[in-house]
């Protein structure tokens, strides 16, 4: 991590998955610690779960870390360590299953809600293709209608955009595909969405295991 993040390095510190903050790396750690500049007023707690994302290169650098110290009196610091199983923890919220749903989606400024489709999801992001056109970073609105359970609306923020239509509707209508990570997801929302991702991810898996068996039960009968 040393050699990726240098001193006076701008960052930006998501806690949450909700608050926001801009800070500057005063010192990378050998260890992989890192102390940071913290403006904040709201109170922070040991161990809790820290999203580090550079500001000063491209691709941006994310670093998923936990609070080793608090800021104290005269010392507006945060130290910050790494979280050995976010990473992982990370990859396995992250897988995607197919889910082809209609949904609808509005920025947080409107109040009314526009036709989406969504393509995938995941516990972290939803990708899907909208009526409008929504520049990154804009956050938004989503209703999540997942089989079996209530509709959930849940926020989350544009990260990619494409720049021209990637489907129409039936009426002809051009959508346009998007990502949306989610922020801010309600304990309901998120165990309904983890119920309906491991009951896909156990069913394909327990097809995929019956192909392979029958696949090597026809080679071994000479089929």
């Amino acid at each position: 991590m040393n050699g990726l993040l240098k001193s006076g390095e701008r960052l930006t510190l998501t806690f949450g998955g909700k608050t926001r903050l801009h800070s500057r790396l005063k010192e990378a750690c050998r260890d992989g610690a890192l102390l940071v500049s913290y403006g904040g007023q709201d109170p922070l707690e040991r161990g809790a779960e820290v999203w580090v994302q550079s500001q000063d290169v491209v691709p941006r650098k994310n670093y998923f870390m936990q609070i080793k110290a608090e800021p104290g009196p005269g010392h507006p610091y945060l130290m910050l360590h790494r979280n050995p199983g976010a990473q992982y923890n990370m990859r396995r919220r992250g897988w995607r299953v197919p889910f082809t749903a209609p949904t609808a989606i509005r920025s947080e400024k409107d109040r009314h809600f526009r036709g989406a489709t969504f393509y995938d999801i995941s516990l972290v992001s939803a990708r899907l293709a909208a009526e409008c056109q929504l520049p990154p970073e804009t956050r938004v609105v989503l209703r999540m209608q997942l089989p079996g359970f209530p509709e959930h609306q849940v926020g989350g923020r544009v990260i990619r955009t494409s720049k021209t239509p990637v489907s129409t509707d039936f009426y002809g209508q051009d959508l346009y595909g998007m990502v949306v990570l989610f922020q801010g997801m309600s304990t309901l929302a998120t165990k309904h969405l983890t119920f309906f991702l491991w009951k896909h991810i156990r069913e394909v898996y327990a097809q995929q295991m019956r192909m392979l068996y029958d696949m090597g039960h026809r080679k071994q009968a000479g089929d």
